[in-house]
């Protein structure tokens, strides 16, 4: 009896290794086809099937290997975060934070409620405004700040990248450029040749440090399945983005896009009769 339980255990242990390490190396997914009518019935099972599934899959590099797993399996904190707890009268969501010479630049996102972009002294008893806006990410590139900002809501997409400077630690932060982004921003990374990469709430573009903005993936197809993580491969020359459900990977020379997933159990299915309600209203 006693045998049964360890070999039980030792099978367990195996298998769950074995999930564990499939669900990391994204080399190993497979890719799910995305119907090429958004409009058809198809179209519409595949969009709602992964907007209501429970999997968000965040991305990360282990070394040249690009990894992912669930959201709710880890919590990756990458670079320092003020030891107070930044909050405004009105503002609490902390959505991004830069440790900069005379203290902090936070950024505060509350959706459709606002935000706004905040400098605070290294202990957090002074602050001031510097900007009203939903923030996104902070990039520090070329010795340059910039903030990402937007928003995704009812129908609205807008965003912008923020320059933020000071002429000396003695003065106040503030806003020196603005350029105008196609649609809200959901998450940004640098290319080692120094423009931004930004998956846009439906599209990915990338941003030179001076505004020029080019369109790589025109729809992305992925609106509504909130992108929250990105990482380039060990070449640069593909992007993989973590979103609900998927890992998209796009390549950045022609703009192709592929859904991935560890296999197909970990593809969500809705019930009969929400399917057939579905497709009833698309005609099929």
């Amino acid at each position: 009896m006693k045998l049964n339980k360890k070999l039980s255990l030792l099978l367990l242990l195996v298998t769950t290794t074995a999930l564990l390490a499939q669900e990391r190396d994204v080399s190993k997914w497979i890719e799910i086809p995305c119907p090429k009518d958004p409009q058809s019935a198809e179209g519409a099972l595949w969009f709602y099937r992964a907007n209501y599934s429970t999997n968000e899959w965040r991305v990360f590099r282990d070394n040249q290997a690009v990894c992912a797993m669930l959201k709710t399996k880890t919590n990756l904190v990458t670079g320092e975060v003020p030891k107070f707890t930044p909050e405004t009268g009105k503002f609490r969501r902390v959505a991004a934070s830069l440790k900069v010479a005379d203290g902090w630049l936070v950024g505060f996102n509350h959706g459709e409620w606002g935000g706004a972009l905040y400098w605070f002294s290294p202990d957090g008893t002074e602050k001031y405004e510097i900007s009203k806006g939903n923030i996104v990410d902070f990039i520090q590139a070329s010795n340059r700040i910039f903030a990402i900002s937007g928003l995704a809501h009812l129908g609205l997409s807008e965003g912008s990248i923020l320059s933020i400077s000071q002429s000396s630690n003695q003065t106040p932060w503030q806003i020196t450029n603005r350029w105008r982004l196609p649609q809200a921003p959901e998450v940004v990374i640098q290319h080692p040749d120094g423009d931004l990469l930004i998956a846009l709430s439906d599209s990915f573009v990338s941003v030179t440090l001076d505004g020029k903005i080019k369109t790589i993936v025109k729809e992305g197809r992925w609106g509504s399945l909130y992108p929250f993580s990105m990482v380039l491969s060990g070449d640069a020359r593909t992007a993989y983005v973590g979103m609900r459900q998927f890992v998209a990977k796009v390549t950045l020379k022609n703009g192709r896009v592929s859904f991935l997933v560890p296999d197909r159990s970990y593809l969500n299915q809705l019930p009969k009769e929400e399917e057939d309600r579905i497709r009833k209203i698309y005609g099929k």
